[in-house]
């Protein structure tokens, strides 16, 4: 960093968990450019709950597919999907099919993966750290935690009008 400062006009950083390494540092919101995100029509019975994890330790994805496990019996007709290893375009196309995304439960912020799905009017879930809610107002994030997401993700299932409404507010979010 002190190297990189000689050069820089700024320090930015995509999470706010990274100014408690770079302290000087601005938080930067991801973005996602909107015409490479178009939503595909919603779905009143929900067929797809999806999970990228780009690190399984980091995301909490055993707790994810362990919350996926335990509502299978009550969902039978919804695929409960990890995705992972594949091309920028085939997760695009796999966010647009699914009816609800997961993200993290450990990180406390949402990621890029997460900004994409909202794009696309996909209610997202993820654990957010309660001192950096004031970062995130308005942020139509389902907020979770391990012990919460099973009992969660359920109500958002189960709640057509909540997980459309969900869907529409996050693409105004990436919107705005």
């Amino acid at each position: 960093l002190r190297e990189a400062r000689q050069h820089a006009h700024a320090e930015l950083v995509s999470t706010p968990d990274l100014l408690e390494s770079v302290p000087s540092a601005r938080q930067l919101h991801v973005a996602a450019w909107l015409p490479d995100y178009q939503p595909k029509p919603f779905r009143e019975v929900p067929k797809l709950v999806l999970h990228a994890p780009t690190n399984r330790l980091i995301k909490g994805t055993s707790h994810i597919e362990a919350a996926f496990a335990k509502l299978r019996p009550r969902f039978p007709g919804v695929e409960f999907r990890t995705v992972e290893k594949v091309p920028w375009a085939g997760l695009r196309d796999a966010l647009a099919e699914c009816d609800v995304f997961v993200d993290q439960v450990f990180m406390g912020w949402y990621g890029m993966v997460t900004v994409e799905a909202m794009a696309l009017a996909r209610p997202a879930l993820a654990y957010l750290r309660p001192d950096f809610e004031s970062r995130a107002q308005g942020c139509p994030l389902v907020r979770i935690t391990v012990e919460s997401l099973a009992d969660e993700l359920a109500a958002v299932l189960t709640d057509t009008p909540r997980r459309r409404a969900l869907g529409e507010a996050g693409r105004a979010w990436v919107e705005r």
